[in-house]
């Protein structure tokens, strides 16, 4: 018989892994890789992630980081749950002259579910590709960004998510069929220069939307700048936004 097993991850000998790279290298499909404590870990490279069905979360009281403030990225390579982590980069203010993304869900991490999680200072928040599927964005706080929450993948639902960007709060761009809901969004494109920006005749885009069949309801969306704009709609015209 097929078993799921819980590998714990800590600081100390208390957990049966003291190395996240360690647990996640040893985890089996559906798996769950659980941080039993506050610890640290950084990345400066990709971090990919390939287990089906792999869950990593933070255990029960636990508020574990991922830095990746040396470049890092944590990318989804299989359809993997993250959730209840504290994920920091080193964005600097910079708008489009910087680059870079905290959780980016790549080809293979169709039916990813991204939850409840703190990512701040990032170039991009979270980001699906566009050879990705269904993934659910949702109950994270995502902060101190370029663009925070950007899909390219078909029939991803973002909801009740609260998201904060200098110039692209959220953005379905060439992906069908996205949900995007109940979220509490604001941009604020103050202190970029014009260039920093998307320009006329929204330089600061709150909820943006550049694809087809997107349904976007129950939003709260903030534009902090005169030059931003709550909702930008480019592109396909077909889309409920309510």
């Amino acid at each position: 018989p097929f078993y799921s097993e819980t590998h714990t991850v800590a600081a100390d000998s208390s957990a049966d892994f003291q190395s996240l790279t360690a647990a996640l290298d040893a985890a089996q499909p559906t798996d769950t890789v659980s941080i039993v404590d506050d610890s640290e870990f950084a990345f400066d490279s990709k971090q990919t992630v390939n287990t089906d069905g792999l869950i990593i979360e933070a255990g029960d009281g636990a508020n574990p980081t991922l830095d990746l403030t040396g470049g890092g990225t944590l990318a989804l390579k299989a359809p993997v749950t993250v959730r209840g982590l504290s994920i920091v980069g080193d964005y600097a203010g910079n708008g489009l002259d910087e680059s870079g993304v905290g959780v980016s869900v790549q080809g293979g991490g169709s039916g990813s579910t991204i939850v409840d999680n703190e990512i701040t200072g990032f170039y991009g928040g979270i980001q699906t590709l566009s050879n990705t599927s269904n993934v659910t964005i949702s109950e994270n706080t995502v902060s101190d960004t370029a663009f925070a929450i950007g899909t390219q993948g078909g029939d991803d639902v973002i909801e009740n998510n609260v998201a904060e960007s200098d110039i692209q709060t959220i953005v379905a761009y060439q992906a069908s069929g996205v949900t995007i809901r109940g979220n509490d969004v604001t941009v604020d494109s103050t202190g970029l220069d014009a260039g920093q920006t998307w320009g006329e005749p929204a330089h600061g885009r709150g909820i943006e939307l550049n694809a087809p069949d997107v349904v976007a309801t129950d939003n709260s969306v903030t534009a902090v700048a005169d030059r931003d704009a709550e909702f930008y709609i480019a592109g396909e015209s077909n889309n409920d936004v309510g």
